[in-house]
């Protein structure tokens, strides 16, 4: 990432759950990068410690409305698309 205002999400201690999210986020265009502190081999910290999310601080709002399920803009489209098919509008 280049020089940016960058800004730390705590994304729980689960690590599917983080990797998910990131996932998530890389799908909708965003760049996003994971945190995790068991890097460095240190298992018994990184189960105490959460993993967190560094995203643009532009693109908060739009993580947290992917981590809390609401519909992106990427996500409505897709939704409008579908509507249209069945009803023809």
């Amino acid at each position: 990432m280049e020089d940016v205002d960058l800004v730390r999400i705590e994304c729980g201690t689960d690590r599917f759950a983080a990797h998910t999210l990131l996932a998530r986020c890389q799908a909708e265009g965003l760049e996003v990068e994971l945190l995790s502190y068991d890097a460095s081999g240190t298992e018994a910290i990184a189960i105490r410690e959460p993993f967190v999310l560094l995203v643009r601080a532009d693109d908060v709002d739009s993580v947290r409305a992917i981590a809390t399920g609401e519909p992106t803009g990427r996500r409505r489209e897709q939704l409008d698309r579908a509507r249209k098919r069945r009803t023809g509008r």
